[in-house]
């Protein structure tokens, strides 16, 4: 796992973590270990995966900092992944929850 994330233990089978919003890994690229973890995939087929569903480059503009550096605050982007609701907030939550149980 990357350096700027942290898992939080859900009993809901939620996963949880944050990316760093001034760091220099890009969302996607935190996102995208994110997924191998909470799938129980290798993070090459992550990648694909989630580059199948949004555009990267999309996301990591969506919540980069505002122009004069202020760190987002507001929002968030609701998208699916191999069967998975995945949910990135502006403020650096990330939660993947299976769709079905």
């Amino acid at each position: 796992m990357i350096p700027e994330t942290s898992n939080t233990p859900d009993p809901t089978r939620r996963y949880v973590t944050y990316y760093g919003q001034t760091g220099a890994t890009a969302l996607t690229t935190t996102l995208a270990h994110a997924l191998a973890d909470a799938i129980g995939i290798d993070v090459t087929e992550s990648e694909q995966a989630l580059y199948r569903s949004v555009n990267p480059d999309a996301l990591d503009q969506l919540f980069k900092p505002q122009y004069d550096g202020t760190p987002r605050s507001n929002g968030h982007i609701t998208f699916t992944v191999n069967d998975h609701l995945v949910m990135v907030s502006a403020d650096g939550r990330i939660e993947i929850t299976p769709l079905y149980e």
